[in-house]
């Protein structure tokens, strides 16, 4: 069910629906440029690897601020920074907190709660329905 104005204005509602491997993946676009994104609500912050950064056209050396991340894999170096804007199926978010992990993990962005929290979040089992609070 996606809300959309007589405007065109962007989608207020999407839904996800989930992947063979039992997660919620889905395109989407950081400042313009697209990316595979895995809704991880066990992530602090959208997450990705220095490799999808460069990709991006990120310039997190140069904006982001050094520091210290725990994954799954251990610790590792990261840079944090703000994303300009995150769209996910025409739901657009501006100003996100992101991190750009050295190294080449994780393999997709992991869209993490500092975009979710924004969001209502419903899962219906095969389905992810995020909402965009008013």
């Amino acid at each position: 069910m996606n809300f959309l104005s007589d405007k065109g204005a962007e989608k207020q509602t999407i839904m996800i629906p989930i992947n063979s491997a039992g997660m919620f993946n889905t395109a989407g676009f950081i400042n313009g440029a697209q990316v595979n994104f895995l809704i991880d609500t066990g992530a602090s912050q959208v997450a990705m690897n220095e490799t999808t950064a460069r990709r991006i056209g990120l310039q997190y050396k140069l904006k982001g601020q050094r520091g210290i991340v725990t994954t799954a894999s251990g610790r590792s170096s990261a840079w944090f920074l703000t994303l300009d804007k995150i769209n996910v199926k025409g739901l657009e978010l501006r100003l996100v907190e992101g991190v750009v992990v050295k190294g080449t993990g994780p393999s997709e962005v992991l869209l993490g709660m500092s975009f979710l929290k924004q969001l209502k979040m419903q899962n219906d089992g095969n389905l992810m329905r995020l909402t965009k609070k008013y």
